[in-house]
């Protein structure tokens, strides 16, 4: 014999089985030669695997991953992922050593709890964004920007207008650092519903009370953000902000059927409480603003109300070009007029005000920084028309 060559045996079969993942060898220009995802598949049964993979580079850079996946039909699937990379390029006392330790933590999640219960979860948090530029060469990941994390629990209560979701969701600059949370967000909602109507109601006989509709929500948000102090120098200097508030939410519909018009009032009422408000301070010395926050609770409202007024014209034309009998022309003309009170007066404890060096009052919100912000100011008074046309054509036999 002159010389030996290793050989393996690589069986060739359908379905998921448990084996070595064979590596690729390599040259890199900065991390010298390689063995990459190096790595071992382990099929544990039909419903869960694991795979474990790492590269070696011989010039100081090791990285490691795996991913763990689950699945039972029609009801849960979902994935972890875990990476790491460690680079130690040059010696401890270089002026141009690369020493870095990135890491990323990736959950995926879906599952029906019940027919009426569903919880997603698409979670991504990593140390940076070093972790893309040296971990991968896909184009989307290296463009990246921002890892965005989400998680949501969804219910309704079948046979009731009733529904609710519970919201956890995080964004991360991955260039500057700066992180935005929601911690959590709680909605409930109630859709249109008709207080007077029973089951015994005839829809083809309604009363003008049985028409009375209304819906209704309310979300709870809490927010916690890591924000620059100074946006033009990236110099990770963090202002930490955590801000909270309920919302509720109202809208009530009484339309009556007058001859050939629809006449519909409306009311819209918001009621806002918040854990925190503002003070502006103006000083006279250097003719600056200084806004600070105001800690404790405070609550405002605000309202439209309105009318809409609609109608509907149909015409009929007969003819007899190409099998068709007619067409018909439906106009649909509706007029809404809205009006919306002045909450920047002194008795809806919505606005603040101060005196700048001309001796001029400047209002503003109390509100303007908290997560559902405040309530509109000067009195608003809106007339809308709108006019929609639907041409048809009545066809008959030849």
């Amino acid at each position: 014999p002159i010389f030996a060559l290793p050989f393996g045996v690589f069986p060739n079969h359908s379905g998921r089985s448990s084996g070595i993942i064979p590596p690729a060898y390599g040259e890199d220009p900065t991390y010298g030669r390689y063995l990459s995802h190096l790595g071992y598949f382990w099929a544990i049964n039909d419903y869960v695997d694991l795979a474990l993979q790492g590269n070696y580079y011989t010039k100081g850079r090791i990285d490691l991953s795996s991913r763990f996946r689950y699945v039972k039909r029609y009801i849960l699937s979902g994935s972890v992922e875990l990476g790491g990379s460690r680079i130690r390029l040059g010696e401890e006392n270089d002026n141009d050593k690369v020493f870095s330790d990135e890491w990323r933590i990736g959950v995926y999640h879906n599952q029906t709890i019940n027919p009426t219960t569903n919880l997603t979860a698409n979670v991504n948090f990593l140390s940076g964004k070093n972790y893309y530029t040296t971990s991968t060469n896909n184009l989307n990941d290296l463009l990246r920007q921002n890892a965005q994390s989400n998680i949501t629990l969804s219910k309704y209560w079948e046979g009731t207008p009733n529904s609710l979701s519970l919201n956890y969701s995080r964004d991360q600059n991955l260039t500057t650092g700066e992180v935005l949370q929601t911690i959590p967000s709680l909605s409930f909602n109630r859709s249109q519903t008709f207080p007077f109507r029973s089951k015994n109601t005839s829809l083809l006989d309604l009363k003008w009370y049985e028409q009375i509709s209304y819906l209704y929500n309310s979300q709870l948000k809490y927010i916690d953000e890591k924000r620059l102090v100074d946006a033009s120098l990236n110099n990770g200097n963090f202002r930490i902000n955590t801000r909270g508030g309920i919302r509720q939410f109202v809208n009530i519909n009484a339309p009556v059927k007058v001859s050939e018009f629809s006449f519909s009032p409306f009311f819209n009422y918001t009621e806002i409480w918040y854990n925190k408000s503002i003070e502006k301070v103006f000083n006279p010395a250097d003719s600056t603003v200084t806004i600070n926050d105001v800690k404790g609770f405070k609550a405002f409202r605000y309202f439209n109300t309105g009318v809409s007024l609609q109608t509907r014209l149909i015409g009929l034309f007969n003819t007899r070009v190409f099998g068709v009998r007619g067409f018909r022309h439906t106009i649909t003309p509706s007029l809404v007029y809205s009006y919306t009170p002045d909450f920047s007066k002194p008795q809806w404890n919505a606005y603040g005000s101060y005196v700048n060096q001309y001796n001029q009052e400047v209002k503003y919100s109390l509100f303007e920084r908290e997560v559902f912000g405040g309530a509109p100011s000067g009195e608003q008074q809106v007339l809308s028309m709108q006019v929609g046309n639907v041409f048809s054509a009545l066809a008959g036999a030849a």
